[in-house]
């Protein structure tokens, strides 16, 4: 990297007390025009230090901050350690978290309960306000199995 570059790599950086590195930008992951390509800021520190990323891995967060480009909050991963890391952190929307969630835990919790004591799914479904196909998708643990 140029000085030219550098200069402007580095004055949209703000250095915070989390130890965060944040890369000034309005997406969730700031970008960067190094050399004729467009770059996730992020991903663009990791190289510069490092060097190249197998194809097969990701540059993760430590410090789950899209905006930082502070390599020592980042590491390799596969897709699949970023989704366990994502969900560990509880950084993932799934159950009554769910920005469509139509029920919480305890009415799933509920549900469960009232068939196996013998209720019908379809008289549950309409009570609930979901399909007959949902409701059994939760009662099979399909859906909503962390409850």
């Amino acid at each position: 990297m140029d000085q030219r570059e550098r200069a402007r790599w580095d004055a949209r950086i703000t250095k915070v007390e989390s130890g965060c590195w944040v890369f000034a930008g309005t997406q969730r992951y700031p970008q960067f025009m190094y050399r004729r390509r467009v770059w996730s800021a992020h991903r663009l520190a990791w190289v510069l230090a490092f060097g190249e990323v197998p194809d097969n891995l990701h540059v993760c967060h430590r410090c789950d901050n899209t905006k930082c480009v502070n390599i020592a909050h980042m590491f390799l991963g596969t897709h699949l350690d970023n989704i366990a890391d994502k969900v560990q952190e509880r950084r993932h929307c799934f159950g009554e978290w769910h920005p469509r969630a139509k029920i919480t835990d305890a009415e799933v919790a509920e549900i469960r309960a009232r068939v196996r004591a013998g209720e019908l799914q379809k008289s549950l479904a309409v009570e609930f306000g979901l399909s007959k196909q949902q409701l059994s998708a939760i009662v099979r643990r399909r859906q909503r199995a962390n409850v």
